[in-house]
């Protein structure tokens, strides 16, 4: 299984659980009607596109270099309080933000996958209205 795949898997995996958590919080198994059922399965995949959808945000912009800076300076001061005496130099910002970015990891399939529990959460809360 390639890299691509996996984590294309990893997403819709992630997701299902997202959606279950959501759907049980929300009442499924004790839901007397379908009406109310599907009601529950529109909001578990609506909340689950969104989630996804914000960290395949979060995962574009730390590609792009963001969070760069936030990072090189904890793991600085994180080897500045653990060396003390025994200080070792540490790689400059440009080397470390130069190493960072040689490769990316691609996460787009955080994205298609929250697009597909979306089309699934509107399909289920047009069926909820037109049955309400």
């Amino acid at each position: 299984m390639n890299n691509k795949a996996f984590s294309f898997l990893f997403s819709l995996l992630l997701g299902a659980v997202m959606s279950f958590i959501v759907m049980w919080i929300r009442g499924i198994f004790a839901a007397e009607s379908l009406i109310a059922v599907i009601g529950c399965l529109g909001d578990g995949f609506f909340v689950t596109a969104i989630l996804l959808g914000g960290l395949g945000l979060l995962a574009f912009c730390s590609n792009e270099g963001a969070f760069d800076g936030v990072v090189y300076s904890v793991k600085s001061f994180w080897h500045f309080a653990t060396t003390g005496k025994h200080y070792k130099k540490m790689e400059t910002y440009a080397e470390y933000k130069a190493r960072k970015h040689t490769s990316s990891r691609p996460l787009s399939s955080f994205f298609w996958v929250s697009l597909g529990y979306l089309a699934l959460a509107i399909a289920f809360t047009a069926i909820y209205y037109s049955l309400r």
